[in-house]
């Protein structure tokens, strides 16, 4: 299927042109990773939660020339396409399933760019940052080995495909012939189900997902499950929260940091034997292919020069799954790079262990009077509180204090009792 997919692409396309996606988690997003791959072509993973003018913008940006897509972005898709050749649900099991399956181009494997995904700052456009093939089948293999992953392993797709919170599983759960098993989205209801009754034994979520199935009714005491890892990436976790996921999930959990531009990990927060287990609730240790340092004067033009102990810091990162630079944007990545070291934009500690613990991204954090505050760290603390199902947490201008720390929070009970 992926074969007659890749076949069918490359009748409009050379080696190296940009493919996007727009799809729920499905069999068709899986299968269009692997077609891409077999027909040496860069896969854009776009959002389908963007607007229509910004899903435009990108794949304009990108010079898309074929947009797959899924039923039910079919809206977005007529709103967003410009003069892309359209793969859709209507076509896209003919294709699939019909015909003989082409042998692979001799040019496949000559383009290094697989894949490519658009990160949204703080202002202006997104970025584009474009992963090698390198980069991806690295980072896919050293998941392998850091998560331990084997034939006889099921991995849960619940978290965006369109993300590499995810993304990388549709490679490494398939190199080592394991099974994968699907859902479109996030539901608290649907994720328990398929956790204590599908023989799910590993997965990866976003850490507002675990929140979420804590509070949920059937999480109030331990669950019966196959589940014998889980890893969770994006916002921190309070340490409270990361405890109280080991009791009711009763597997292996730690917590990973990362970024679309090294792939995905940076650090994870196994914890190495003769380690303190309460290293579990930091952001981890380096990713095994990855080198780390906490930058003091990141804002200064001088060398940079390491933190120490438990001083904040930015994160510069370094390795083979990291990328080269921001697509067509010579300035951001300029900005973006000190020598071959990448500068995260997040501020972190790192212990005496070797383990960081992100504090806030360098353009969150709020200067009140003359004091440093880190919205996650406030952030933390309002999340362990029993009736708060989510929070955010931000600066606003103070005439005397120059700015206030401001949280929005949604209950699960009224404002009076909250």
């Amino acid at each position: 299927r992926c074969a007659r997919i890749g076949g069918w692409l490359r009748l409009h396309l050379k080696a190296g042109d940009r493919v996007a996606l727009v799809a729920p988690n499905s069999l068709l997003a899986f299968e269009a990773h692997y077609a891409c791959a077999f027909g040496g072509l860069t896969l854009l993973n776009c959002n389908p939660r963007l607007a229509p003018s910004e899903l435009k913008w990108c794949l304009e940006h990108a010079g898309c020339k074929v947009l797959i897509a899924d039923g039910v972005y079919r809206d977005l898709v007529a709103a967003a396409r410009s003069d892309q050749i359209m793969l859709d649900a209507s076509t896209y099991e003919d294709v699939a399933s019909k015909g003989p399956v082409p042998g692979r181009p001799n040019d496949a494997l000559t383009v290094d760019s697989a894949e490519m995904y658009y990160t949204s700052g703080t202002s202006g456009r997104p970025k584009g940052v474009v992963l090698t093939r390198r980069n991806v089948l690295l980072h896919a293999l050293q998941c392998i080995v850091e998560h331990r992953i084997s034939s006889k392993d099921v991995w849960l797709h619940v978290a965006p495909m369109f993300h590499l919170v995810d993304a990388y599983a549709i490679f490494a759960l398939t190199f080592v012939e394991g099974r994968h098993l699907i859902l479109p989205s996030f539901d608290a209801t649907k994720t328990l189900d398929a956790l204590c009754h599908h023989g799910v034994t590993v997965t990866n979520m976003a850490s507002t997902m675990v929140s979420l199935l804590l509070k949920d009714p059937r999480c109030a005491r331990p669950l019966t499950t196959s589940l014998e890892l889980l890893s969770c990436g994006g916002a921190p976790l309070s340490a409270e929260t990361v405890r109280q996921a080991q009791r009711i999930f009763g597997c292996e959990f730690f917590l990973s940091y990362g970024m679309t531009e090294c792939c995905g990990k940076i650090s994870t927060s196994i914890v190495e034997e003769g380690d303190p287990i309460e290293l579990v609730t930091t952001s981890g240790r380096a990713f095994g292919l990855i080198d780390l340092r906490v930058v003091r004067n990141w804002d200064s033009t001088e060398e940079p020069i390491d933190v120490s102990q438990e001083e904040v810091g930015e994160v510069w990162i370094r390795g083979p799954t990291v990328f080269s630079g921001y697509d067509s944007n010579e300035e951001a990545t300029a900005n973006a790079f000190h020598k071959e070291w990448f500068r995260t934009g997040d501020l972190a500690t790192m212990n005496s262990y070797g383990y960081i613990t992100i504090v806030d991204r360098a353009k969150d954090m709020i200067l009140v009077g003359s004091e440093n505050v880190y919205c996650c760290e406030v952030e933390r603390v309002l999340h362990d509180h029993p009736q708060v199902k989510t929070a955010c947490v931000y600066g606003l201008p103070c005439e005397s204090m120059g700015e206030r720390v401001v949280a929005k929070v949604v209950g699960s009970c009224s404002v009076e009792v909250l």
